[in-house]
């Protein structure tokens, strides 16, 4: 029973240890000229929380304050910087950067919107009829002239002017009413993204 007992506590520190070492994040800092480059790994994504970010960018701003450095870089996984701090004084102020950071990661936060089913439609009017007409002199459109028109449909007409000046050419129509559909739809949903999902997959490195 001793044995057994013994047996099952080892295997839940094993797990436990196993897991620790699963979710614990890098941080690897490269000096290059003055500058303090940070850059933060991990084995999944799905395992960065708030928290984890907190903790690993003191980290690395600590580990840059040791340096002979001016400025301090948390760069993406694409290659450029994400986040910066220029000034030795300015990255001793981990809480105010920290700050800054959480707020910057908030704003990363998307709404996507999607439209509900189509629960019924209608047609309606979105221009009535009009009279209209159209002058050309010499075949090129010179002049126009519509108005809204309630007294029904009428054939189109042409009439022909001669001048000096070339050959006027008129016509009168009838223009019939547009209509568009109107849909109302069943209720739609807004699906949130976490700034924190974003923010693991644009900074942090798979190893």
């Amino acid at each position: 029973m001793h044995r057994r007992i013994c047996f099952y506590l080892a295997t839940i520190l094993l797990l436990l240890s196993f897991s620790i070492q699963i979710i614990e994040a890098k941080v690897k800092i490269e000096k290059v000229s003055k500058v303090a480059v940070a850059r933060f790994y991990i084995d999944n994504y799905d395992y960065v929380s708030m928290q984890m970010v907190e903790q690993d960018f003191v980290d690395a701003l600590q580990k840059a304050q040791t340096m002979k450095v001016k400025a301090f870089m948390l760069y993406s996984n694409s290659g450029g910087p994400f986040f910066i701090i220029t000034g030795k004084e300015e990255m001793l102020q981990v809480d105010k950067h920290l700050d800054e950071l959480k707020k910057k990661i908030d704003d990363m936060t998307t709404r996507d919107f999607k439209q509900g089913e189509v629960k019924s439609s209608r047609q309606v009017l979105a221009s009535g009829p009009k009279y209209r007409s159209e002058t050309y002199l010499n075949g090129k459109l010179t002049d126009t002239y519509e108005t809204d028109w309630d007294a029904g449909y009428f054939k189109p007409s042409t009439s022909t002017y001669k001048s000096s000046s070339g050959t006027y050419v008129t016509k009168t129509f009838y223009v019939a009413p547009k209509y568009r559909t109107e849909y109302t739809y069943e209720k739609g949903t807004t699906t949130t993204i976490e700034g924190i999902y974003h923010f693991a997959r644009n900074i942090y490195i798979i190893e």
